[in-house]
């Protein structure tokens, strides 16, 4: 199974000597940060926060370092703006590449008007938009995931290039993925062995990149020793793609 680090709330900050920032943390995991971090495979946290700064400037409230499974290890900021809003930033920790603000992907490449793109999406397929949402999936390709109703009453999903307005594939959807799912009890005995607690939520969701049937659940556990945890877990094999500790 895939490491995966548990947020840092701010063990990068206490290796690296920064105050006003702290948490309780495991030896280990301090070490592989802090190791990473004087090797030079991960950015320092104060470099990091002056990447963010620059795009969000504010107060930062907290620091995650996750590990997710498209980008590898990122630092999640959570930062309160001039406005007293939260906002949350995610950058490569070790390239400083911004992915994501406020749960938008950042994307690289120059995009298609979106009025023009469905245009073009609707001359091949006459009907009506349901529903159309950007994302970024492997080396940061930029796509629109595009519902919509035909003038037959089918609805189609597709996955479009957002910068060329191809189509990349059909969505996958629920009915096709769901025939090789594990049962959800299944996938929970398994967590609750290794996550003792109380399962608080679980929720079918998609994973970013929209591979081909890669759905996982989001299930939140408050666990025996009182912290609350959010994990993403694999809906065909129960492995656990991301953990991350919630105040």
């Amino acid at each position: 199974m895939k490491a995966f680090f548990h947020p840092i709330v701010i063990a990068v900050a206490l290796c690296l000597g920064l105050t006003g920032l702290a948490a309780s943390v495991h030896a280990d995991e301090q070490r592989t940060v802090r190791q990473a971090v004087s090797s030079g495979q991960y950015l320092p946290l104060a470099d990091i926060l002056k990447i963010v700064e620059q795009h969000v400037p504010g107060r930062v409230l907290e620091v995650d370092l996750e590990s997710d499974r498209v980008h590898g290890a990122l630092y999640e900021v959570e930062v309160l703006d001039s406005n007293n809003r939260k906002r949350e930033v995610k950058v490569h920790a070790e390239t400083g590449r911004l992915l994501e603000m406020d749960d938008v992907p950042v994307v690289s490449q120059p995009m298609l008007a979106l009025p023009a793109l469905l245009r073009q999406i609707l001359a091949q397929y006459p009907g009506h938009i349901e529903d159309v949402e950007l994302e970024s999936g492997r080396n940061r390709l930029a796509v629109y995931e595009i519902k919509l109703i035909q003038t037959n009453g089918q609805r189609l999903e597709l996955v479009v290039d957002a910068s060329t307005g191809e189509i990349l594939q059909g969505a996958p959807k629920v009915e096709s993925a769901v025939q090789s799912m594990m049962a959800l009890p299944d996938i929970l005995d398994l967590l609750l062995a290794q996550y003792p607690g109380v399962v608080l939520e679980a929720e079918l969701e998609r994973e970013r990149h929209r591979s081909n049937n890669a759905w996982y659940y989001e299930i939140d556990i408050r666990m025996d020793d009182g912290r609350q945890i959010e994990l993403h877990v694999d809906s065909h094999t129960g492995q656990v793609l991301r953990e991350k500790t919630k105040d």
